[in-house]
């Protein structure tokens, strides 16, 4: 989701800052795009493109206060009978085959990748 509202907003030049994995070629078709004035018709609704703008920061302002879980693996959520209450699970101890080591490595690889646009470092780097 982090990631398609970044792209949504790039598309508009309301971005500040672009997924690090973005190729040379996509890059310069980009920018000859905004060059050339090749924006989305909803681009001009600046109370949409304001919004998104908000909603991508709420965004990252949960993933921010759920650090202490992201760098595990992947999570779901369990559900306790005797309670009746969910808990956080990692998805690799909670499944009877354990083959979710491929899920794991591309949710990893890929949030890695994320680049967090209210302070412009990946996070890999970490939150501030």
């Amino acid at each position: 989701m982090a990631a398609g509202v970044s792209k949504q907003l790039g598309l508009c030049g309301a971005s500040n800052n672009t997924q690090l994995e973005m190729t040379t070629s996509a890059y310069s078709q980009r920018k000859c795009q905004l060059m050339r004035g090749e924006t989305p018709v909803w681009c001009s609704n600046s109370t949409l493109v304001e919004n998104l703008i908000s909603a991508q920061i709420r965004l990252w302002d949960s993933i921010q206060g759920s650090a202490p879980a992201l760098y595990t693996e992947v999570l779901s959520p369990v559900f306790d009978s005797t309670n009746g209450t969910f808990s956080i699970g990692d998805l690799g101890a909670i499944s009877p085959t354990g083959t979710e080591g491929d899920a794991i490595q591309l949710w990893s690889y890929g949030f890695l990748a994320q680049v967090d646009p209210r302070s412009g470092r990946a996070v890999a780097a970490g939150f501030e």
